[in-house]
């Protein structure tokens, strides 16, 4: 559990243009749904396990969700802040040659065994430089050694 929350980034495409390029991805930031030590999903409403003397309710268990997803809201905009803010910091470790397109788009998600994972998904799109050019041509010549 000392692994989580989690920020998975999973590429989802490109496309490049005369001067810039565009990276598209998946983004989530997801927490265990656990309290007291006990992961919430793997009870059920009427079973009569306690953590610490406390019955894991039905309240318990919405107050913990709550909890999470608004943990994993905050720092979705944690990390959307240092690209948006990055030409600010020199010791930000993003490139100061990027750009997020904003606005963001974040979706609640439960995922993983038993929804045993919440938190949000959402998709950036970062517009890089491109040093390439395609008005220029940089093909390479093959001649034939034979």
């Amino acid at each position: 559990m000392e692994n989580y929350p989690i920020l998975y980034v999973e590429p989802t495409s490109s496309s490049v243009d005369n001067f810039i390029e565009n990276f598209t991805f998946n983004v989530l930031i997801l927490d265990l749904f656990v309290y007291k030590g006990i992961v919430m999903t793997q009870l059920m409403p009427n079973e009569e396990v306690i953590a610490d003397g406390i019955l894991p309710n039905q309240s318990i268990r919405n107050d913990a969700q709550k909890r999470i997803l608004s943990q994993a809201h905050q720092i979705f905009k944690d990390v959307i802040i240092q690209f948006v803010q990055n030409f600010d910091d020199v010791n930000s470790w993003i490139n100061q040659e990027v750009d997020l397109q904003m606005p963001i788009n974040m979706s609640p998600i439960a995922t993983g065994d038993d929804n045993m994972l919440w938190g949000w998904t959402g998709q950036f799109t970062i517009t890089a430089n491109n040093q390439n050019s395609i008005c220029t041509d940089n093909t390479v010549q093959i001649t034939d050694q034979s």
